[in-house]
């Protein structure tokens, strides 16, 4: 069975072979990132790593100007760290 943190890379791997990206590939990045996190705690290691993959990805092949970037990496974080946020405040009280 796959994790999320399987399905992030997966999808990050599909990202950067594509010609162009959309706003859904990027939340659906966002998503399985915060939900890796949900999962396992030490997938924060892969959340910097894949958003400066497709940083580096959208500034050099798809000439994106790097404000441009800048607000694709903070929509990026803030779908996943807000959906790891959420959960795991409730996570760690039930303990």
């Amino acid at each position: 069975m796959l994790s999320f943190a399987n399905l992030a890379v997966l999808v990050t791997v599909r990202t950067l072979l594509r010609n162009s990206t959309t706003r859904q590939d990027d939340f659906v990045l966002g998503l399985l990132l915060g939900l890796a996190l949900l999962t396992k705690y030490t997938s924060a290691l892969l959340v910097p790593t894949v958003v400066g993959l497709v940083a580096a990805k959208r500034w050099v092949v798809e000439r994106w100007p790097p404000s441009r970037i800048a607000a694709w990496a903070m929509r990026a974080l803030t779908v996943s760290v807000r959906k790891s946020r959420r959960e795991w405040t409730t996570v760690r009280r039930a303990f």
